[in-house]
Formats: C-alpha cells, structure tokens, sequence
C-alpha cells in the first residue's frame, strides 16, 4: 500500500479514521507503523520506538521528556524501579539521583521539587513528582512521559533507567 510519513506537530494523543461520510457500510482494516525518528526535545519524542517500559527506560538528562510508551488510566497505581545519576551541569558535584539533587531550579517543571528529581507528566499535561517513590497514582489518562526536573538540558549528563510496571 500507500506509504505516508508526517510529522506530528504537538504532544498529545493522535487519533485515527477513515474520512468517509457513509461508514456504516465499511469492511476491511488498516496497518499502521510508528517509528523512525529520535526522540525530540519538547514534543515527547517519538513514541513508536519499541520501548519496553518493564525492561527499563532510559531517561537521559539532556532531553526534556521521554516517552514510556506505556498508556496509563487516572487513578491507575504505577510503578517505578530507578536507578541512576545524573548530572545537572558543568560543575562535577552538581548532580542527582532519581530522588533528586542538592539545590531546586526555580525555572523547573517543577521549582519546589529538588533539582534533578525523576518527574512524570501524562500527554502534554501538568508535570507531577516520581522521584525515589515506587508507586504513584496517575492523575490522568494518556501516555506517560518520563524527564529530569531541571531548567536547562544543554549541560546535563547521564541518565536514570526506569522500570515501569502495572
């Protein structure tokens, strides 16, 4: 069949259909493949790219969001095995595990949270604190994103390994 590559403009979720007025009479299916890009940055990335959030994501601290590819359901228990350490800039004791660091970053997703601190967000909503905890309630329904609560990704290095589970 046809084969079509778009560039999805936003995070969020994307639905599918066939663009006819009379669907009632309809047969047949659809495939449909994601995939192919890297991860971006400030649009979520590509969720397509065969993450298995049960084996670990890595979320490294110089992208602002990663995408689990895990879809969650509000009121949903998850929960979160993280190890790692990250490193929030040029100065070598400026660093972080999962928990989070020694200062906060007024800037951050999150400016009360310590800096460096695992942080969740589901689609393109309201960022919430994961940190050293090992089991959060989703607030929300959608696909959960995983990134580092910190104001600048340009000087940041290393990255936690979530394990994600149900």
């Amino acid at each position: 069949g046809d084969r079509t590559s778009i560039t999805i403009p936003a995070t969020g979720q994307l639905f599918l259909g066939v663009n006819d007025d009379g669907a009632g009479d309809n047969s047949g299916n659809y495939n449909v493949t994601f995939g192919g890009g890297a991860a971006n940055s400030g649009n979520g990335g590509n969720i397509g790219r065969n993450r298995n959030a049960a084996n670990g994501v890595p979320v490294a601290a110089a992208t602002e969001w990663t995408p689990t590819g895990m879809i969650v359901r509000r009121g949903e228990t998850i929960r979160f095995q993280s190890s790692g350490t990250v490193s929030l800039s040029g100065n070598t004791g400026d660093t972080a595990q999962p928990g989070g660091g020694g200062r906060k970053a007024v800037n951050a997703p999150l400016p009360n949270a310590p800096a460096g601190a695992l942080i969740g967000r589901i689609g393109s909503g309201q960022p919430f604190l994961i940190g050293a905890q090992t089991a959060v309630e989703m607030p929300t329904s959608g696909i959960l994103f995983l990134g580092i609560n910190d104001d600048g990704f340009a000087d940041n290095g290393g990255q936690f390994t979530v394990v994600v589970t149900r």
